[in-house]
């Protein structure tokens, strides 16, 4: 073997071993935080977060997928209800672990997994003219391939709690139009983790270049 190449195997054997190093220093986890003040009770606003069946008159994603299908296991609502989701940009479940109308709801997540991997928070605090709703989550992600995006699924999700939250709040303040109704059961449509999941899955994809408009291909041409 010549000193060339040998010099150039050793190089070569660097760059690889600094781009292990690197990927190994990515981050593992992704976090988001959202809140917002709803002038209301906690009454009034605990109903349609504890129920899943009614996520899906605020928890609004930034792209439906209308072919998500849901399924639900346990008690309608409260401590131990589980809802679970497939669809062709997502797949996981979620299922609750503490539900006090006074202070909130905790759950845990699975998106793209079949095992737990994630858990998020949906907190209520007085505030000033009514109720200060904060929802925190974070997960983990794949090592190595997925610290290359857990800052964009970060800001992702992150975007889909404040959207929701928002779509909260107008619901809440105007009276909670479409009272929540327990046995009605989504087969398809829009709701939860799922419409997060399909947030992180829009935040990790590069956007398409947008099309010329009619105008611009005009003034291009020659």
């Amino acid at each position: 073997m010549s000193k060339a190449l040998k010099i150039t195997l050793f190089v070569f054997a660097g760059l690889i071993g600094m781009c292990i190093i690197s990927a190994l220093m990515l981050p593992s986890s992704w976090e988001a935080e959202r809140s917002v003040v709803i002038q209301a009770q906690t009454a009034e606003i605990h109903p349609f977060v504890e129920d899943f069946r009614q996520w899906r008159t605020w928890a609004k994603p930034p792209q439906p997928d209308p072919t998500t299908k849901y399924s639900y296991e346990g008690p309608d609502k409260g401590l131990g209800a589980e809802q679970k989701w497939i669809g062709d940009r997502s797949r996981g479940q979620m299922k609750i672990t503490k539900s006090d109308p006074a202070s909130g709801l905790s759950f845990d997540t699975a998106v793209f997994s079949a095992e737990y991997n994630g858990t998020a928070t949906i907190e209520y605090e007085a505030a000033e003219g009514g109720t200060r709703v904060t929802w925190r989550g974070n997960g983990s992600v794949m090592p190595v391939v997925g610290g290359l995006f857990a800052r964009r699924i970060g800001e992702g999700v992150g975007g889909y709690y404040e959207n929701s939250l928002g779509e909260l709040k107008t619901l809440v303040e105007k009276g909670g139009a479409g009272t929540p109704e327990s046995g009605t059961v989504a087969e398809a449509g829009t709701d939860t983790e799922a419409a997060a999941g399909a947030a992180a899955d829009a935040a990790a994809r590069p956007e398409p270049a947008a099309k010329p408009g009619p105008e611009a291909e005009a003034k291009a041409a020659p």
